[in-house]
């Protein structure tokens, strides 16, 4: 990884000191545009039962940094997930932090990104931080696009 991301890591615990434990959500493909090949993160808290009952969909890799755990979950369809880690995740998860009140109760996907920094990275390495709000900057790219956004974060039910 390179330095900017950890100045984003820096900038993201600063703002919220509470949180023990982040996600980091690898390729984002915001508009589902095969042209643009700049890769896109989200960075927010790690959310207890953030992936529901599915074993398979917790983050395999993870790593601290000024001892926060960082879980990296990555969408490449080649990288493959192992079950058995929800128990890890989950017992590391920040679940004694109440975090922003949400629209729907449970709703972890808008928990996530209400909190959550979209960043993303370009082909030299540079690290740009787009917004430091996900959820309000993809619902405004979500009211004006016809198609859906495809990362494992989000649906159409937060337009609600």
């Amino acid at each position: 990884m390179c330095e900017e991301f950890f100045d984003a890591f820096d900038n993201y615990i600063e703002r919220y000191p509470a949180y023990k434990s982040l996600i980091l959500i690898e390729n984002v493909d915001l508009f589902q545009v095969a042209s643009n090949k700049d890769t896109y993160y989200t960075l927010g808290p790690a959310i207890y039962n953030f992936f529901g009952s599915d074993e398979i969909k917790y983050p395999d890799d993870y790593f601290y940094y000024k001892n926060i755990i960082i879980f990296v979950y990555y969408r490449s369809p080649k990288h493959i997930h192992k079950k058995g880690k929800k128990m890890f995740f989950n017992s590391n998860a920040n679940k004694d932090y109440v975090l922003p009140a949400c629209t729907y109760a449970g709703d972890n996907t808008e928990r996530y990104l209400r909190t959550a920094y979209l960043m993303e990275i370009y082909k030299n390495g540079t690290v740009h931080v787009i917004s430091e709000r996900a959820y309000d900057y993809l619902k405004e790219i979500l009211k004006e696009r016809t198609y859906k956004f495809s990362a494992p974060i989000i649906n159409d039910s937060l337009l609600h």
